[in-house]
C-alpha cells in the first residue's frame, strides 16, 4: 500500500460496504425470531456480493461513481428480495432496507483510491471524502 494514502482514505468505500455485510448478518440473526429466514439469507448474499464488488471493481477516471452504483443497485436488490421472498416489509425487513440505503449513501461519500500499476503514466484515481458524482 502506498504510504501516501492512509488506510481509510484508500479503502473507505470497501470498509463501508463490508460494514453493511456485518450489519446485515447481525440484524438477520438478532432481530425478529432470532433465526435467519430466506429473505434475510438473500440479503446477506447480496451484501457479500456488493462488498466483494466494491473492493474488486477499480474506479476509472470517467466512472468515479462505479462503486456507488454497485451499492445503489444492491440497496434496490435488498428491497426487492424482501418483497419477493416475504411479500411485504415487516419491521425487521425495514432495518435491512434502511441499512442498505445508508450503506449506499456512505459508499458514495467515502474516500477511495484505485492505484495504477507501478511505472504507469496514468495517475491514481483518487476520490476524496465527499460525493464521487462530480
Amino acid at each position: 500500500m502506498n504510504p501516501a494514502y492512509p488506510f481509510f482514505a484508500k479503502y473507505g468505500k470497501s470498509v463501508l460496504a463490508a460494514g453493511f455485510l456485518v450489519y446485515a448478518a447481525v440484524v438477520a440473526q438478532l432481530s425478529g425470531d432470532g433465526r435467519v429466514d430466506k429473505a434475510e439469507a438473500v440479503t446477506i448474499a447480496i451484501a457479500v456480493c456488493s462488498a466483494l464488488l466494491v473492493y474488486v471493481v477499480p474506479m476509472a477516471p470517467q466512472w468515479r461513481w462505479g462503486k456507488s452504483t454497485i451499492m445503489a443497485v444492491s440497496a434496490g436488490l435488498v428491497i426487492a428480495a424482501q418483497l419477493i421472498v416475504d411479500g411485504a416489509l415487516d419491521t425487521n425487513d425495514w432495518y435491512l432496507v434502511i441499512g442498505a440505503v445508508v450503506a449506499a449513501f456512505g459508499v458514495t461519500i467515502a474516500p477511495a483510491v484505485s492505484p495504477t500499476p507501478n511505472g504507469s503514466q496514468v495517475p491514481d484515481v483518487v476520490v476524496p471524502l465527499g460525493a464521487d458524482v462530480a
